[in-house]
């Protein structure tokens, strides 16, 4: 079940993108940020906080890595956390070194065409992605 609600958050996920890149806007200005930016920040991190808990796979990669640094007598809950929180730390710094990245690039990622590119081809991989996951028979 929860497979199917990924899969087809992935398909709606890529419609809304194909949407956006479909939408002809020639008078689009290509914009440095502002208010609107904030909105669309936290619409984003939340459509990222769904893909990434309607994806089983996270729990599985912890319920199948963690157990190897684990030893007898452990404090399973207290280690599990801890090693979570490295895994958690390491994301964070990734991610804030992609951030600053797309940071220097935005003025080219925000004109019009390059983004009208970015969102289509987004669209079609989260569509067959979705559609993948979808028809995909469990092993």
């Amino acid at each position: 079940m929860v497979k199917l609600i990924g899969a087809g958050y992935l398909v709606w996920l890529g419609m809304q993108s194909l949407r956006q890149a479909l939408k002809h806007h020639p008078s689009e200005a290509i914009d440095a940020g502002g208010p609107a930016i904030f909105a669309h920040g936290r619409r984003s991190f939340a459509e990222g906080l769904l893909s990434n808990v309607l994806n089983p796979k996270v729990a599985v990669f912890y319920l199948a890595f963690l157990p190897q640094f684990m030893n007898p007598g452990d404090w399973v809950l207290g280690k599990s956390m801890f090693l979570a929180g490295i895994h958690w730390i390491e994301g964070v710094l990734w991610l804030s070194a992609v951030a600053l990245f797309v940071a220097r690039a935005r003025l080219w990622l925000r004109h019009p065409r390059v983004t009208r590119v970015i969102e289509a081809a987004a669209g079609a991989i989260l569509v067959a992605f979705g559609v993948r996951l979808a028809i995909e028979r469990a092993r």
